[in-house]
């Protein structure tokens, strides 16, 4: 059986789907690896395009692509290009949700805890001299940035456990001057992105003994 329509002439924009699925995410992972795939295709993937269109220059990359010589292997990197290569503005962890000492927001309120949870990025952040990182659980995703007091000292400042969603959800108006909007994670990192791109390396020459204490 066929179908007889007859079709016009008239040319009509060429389009291509969005890179981005409107649905819940049916993806199951079981290890660190898989959990960092997902997220570069999830998170990665989709920013990287955004970026792109707002002319940042900016692009999630694995570590490998740094072409940093490094003890360590990051979870994830934000690479700029510039005439010398390349340039790391951006370094993060990745860990598995399903284990209970990585629920951010459990530890977020337990000073020493949370000192723990962040260790890692911070670690890699003193080492690379980048000024911004973050640890996410994919679910759940702290903000790092280390700037220098007038003091000369150096310090890590943390964002609040952003919760991975696509609902933008506006502030109620309320007088509660705390509940302000709940902004997504891709919200949050395409902000930290277009920072970092303008951000090089820092100078924070602290003694490693005494940027992360080991324990």
């Amino acid at each position: 059986m066929y179908n007889a329509q007859v079709f016009r002439r008239s040319s009509t924009a060429a389009a291509s789907p969005g890179p981005h699925n409107e649905g819940p995410e049916l993806v199951c992972v079981g290890d660190e690896y898989s959990l960092r795939n997902r997220f570069q295709q999830v998170i990665g993937q989709v920013l990287g395009a955004a970026l792109e269109a707002q002319g940042v220059n900016l692009h999630f990359a694995d570590f490998a692509c740094s072409g940093l010589q490094y003890d360590h292997v990051p979870g994830i990197v934000d690479l700029s290009t510039t005439v010398q290569g390349t340039e790391l503005r951006l370094v993060g962890e990745l860990m598995v949700p399903w284990v209970p000492e990585h629920s951010l927001s459990h530890v977020y309120g337990q000073t020493e805890r949370l000192r723990h949870a962040l260790g890692q990025p911070i670690l890699y952040m003193g080492d690379l001299q980048s000024a911004f990182g973050f640890v996410s659980t994919y679910n759940e995703t702290i903000f790092l940035r280390q700037t220098q007091l007038p003091s000369g000292q150096w310090h890590v400042e943390y964002s609040p456990v952003i919760y991975s969603t696509d609902v933008y959800e506006p502030s109620s108006g309320s007088q509660d001057h705390d509940a302000g909007p709940s902004v997504s994670m891709r919200q949050c990192m395409f902000y930290v992105a277009t920072l970092a791109s303008g951000q090089g390396p820092v100078n924070n020459q602290t003694p490693a003994a005494q940027w992360v204490v080991r324990f």
